[in-house]
């Protein structure tokens, strides 16, 4: 759906500035000589207008302000909200956890790149309890994530496998004979018994030493995989429908991230947008306020914003 923005234009009134110039009475083709420039004299400005200085120092005020502020209304598009997370073959969409309902809106409330600055947004919809978008369930992440582990187990795996040569028994037999005549040759009594010991305790055939490495370096993978088989197969099926709250990739996957993180996966809900209406016409508004909190006057706007809002005006032009 093609998204468009609202431009919010601020009209400040206008000022006409004129000098007074005395009438000059002009006859038949008679043209008097122009007034050399030098000769001219600026007049103090006269300004027309019944505007009071009190007023003309908050419009002032106001115009400044909007260089520390910004407010933003577009429409049928949801883009600021969302984020990315790969998932294997899988591109899950990620998104901000609205804390609360404000305005007539779901809310949310950001710290931008500037400690000064915050972001708050209002998601406009038909109805609170109809989104475009649908949480991804732990049970759903959980499914793709194990996918991706295994491909990235299978890999690890086959790197292993290029690095350790695994020669034939006969070879790998020889070489062992070849080590213990040596030792007997050096070696007797308690000595032999010892270093005898010590070799056979450390020997490892190549087949060995491949599952040694594989093991070490599949480590952490195994790890990971076995928690989320302990998940799908331990919590309840509500606990499994609830929304998959994750921010990191499935290998640094350590359990959902409840409370501690306000990331979660969605994909667009289809079935919220109507194909019958033309892309001109708005389905949902995202409104965005951006401002420095330092400013006192930008911080005064954002309490009226906040005091008088009302994202039920907004809902009224949707599909319209």
């Amino acid at each position: 759906m093609k998204p468009f923005t609202f431009l919010l234009l601020f009209a400040l009134p206008f000022f006409s500035f004129a000098q007074d110039f005395a009438e000059n009475s002009l006859t038949g083709n008679h043209t008097p000589a122009p007034t050399p420039l030098s000769s001219w004299r600026q007049e103090e400005d006269l300004v027309n207008g019944s505007i009071s200085r009190l007023k003309l120092s908050k419009m002032r005020s106001v115009t400044t302000t909007l260089e520390h502020a910004e407010l933003t209304i577009t429409a049928n598009d949801l883009q600021p909200l969302l984020g990315h997370l790969a998932v294997g073959h899988q591109q899950f969409l990620t998104m901000d956890i609205s804390p609360a309902v404000k305005n007539g809106g779901q809310y949310f409330e950001y710290a931008g790149m500037d400690g000064n600055v915050t972001v708050k947004r209002w998601l406009i919809t038909t109805g609170i309890d109809q989104l475009p978008y649908v949480a991804v369930t732990r049970k759903e992440y959980l499914q793709a994530a194990k996918i991706e582990l295994a491909t990235i187990r299978t890999a690890i795996i086959s790197t292993v496998k290029e690095k350790v040569i695994v020669r034939p028994a006969a070879i790998q037999e020889a070489e062992k004979k070849a080590m213990i005549d040596q030792l007997k040759n050096m070696y007797t009594g308690l000595a032999l018994e010892v270093r005898m010991r010590q070799y056979l305790k450390n020997y490892r055939t190549d087949e060995q030493y491949l599952k040694d490495n594989t093991d070490k370096e599949t480590a952490d993978v195994d790890s990971t995989m076995h928690l989320m088989d302990n998940l799908l197969t331990h919590l309840s099926a509500t606990e499994l429908g609830k929304p998959a709250i994750v921010s990191v990739p499935a290998v640094d996957f350590n359990g959902f991230e409840d409370g501690h993180t306000d990331k979660m996966l969605v994909r667009i809900n289809p079935t919220y947008f109507n194909s019958g209406l033309s892309d001109e016409k708005p389905q949902l508004f995202l409104v965005e306020w951006r401002y420095d909190a330092s400013n006192a006057a930008a911080a005064d706007i954002d309490q009226q914003l906040m005091q008088n809002f009302d994202g039920r005006q907004l809902k009224a032009l949707l599909g319209k």
